[in-house]
């Protein structure tokens, strides 16, 4: 049975996002494996293999859900701060904020 593309692109998705965020992902992995004291197979379900792509995605997901419970217990607990935005970011800010301002005005 053939894959159709979008599978395809969706594996190759989940690649690119966990090599990017490899060491963020993994960090959250092993605090969860070490706060309820199992292994990260235990944890999983399946044999741990960090280059297979149901690895991959089953550790991404796990560490987009234990970031997404956390930031909403700081919401509830009202200590969610938003971080501070650094020079460099606020500068891409102001000349994206420039360039559609310019370019809006053009337009009209």
């Amino acid at each position: 049975m053939e894959e159709p593309v979008s599978r395809l692109a969706l594996d190759s998705d989940i690649n690119e996002f966990y090599d990017s965020h490899k060491e963020e992902i993994e960090t959250k992995l092993t605090n969860l494996s070490e706060k309820l004291e199992i292994d990260k197979e235990e944890l999983l379900g399946f044999p741990v293999d960090t280059s297979s792509t149901e690895y991959k995605k089953a550790t991404s997901i796990m560490a987009y859900n234990g970031a997404m419970r956390e930031i909403y217990n700081e919401i509830e607990n009202d200590t969610f701060e938003i971080p501070p935005v650094s020079e460099e970011m606020e500068n891409k800010i102001l000349k994206l904020t420039n360039f559609e301002n310019t370019t809006k005005f053009e337009m009209e």
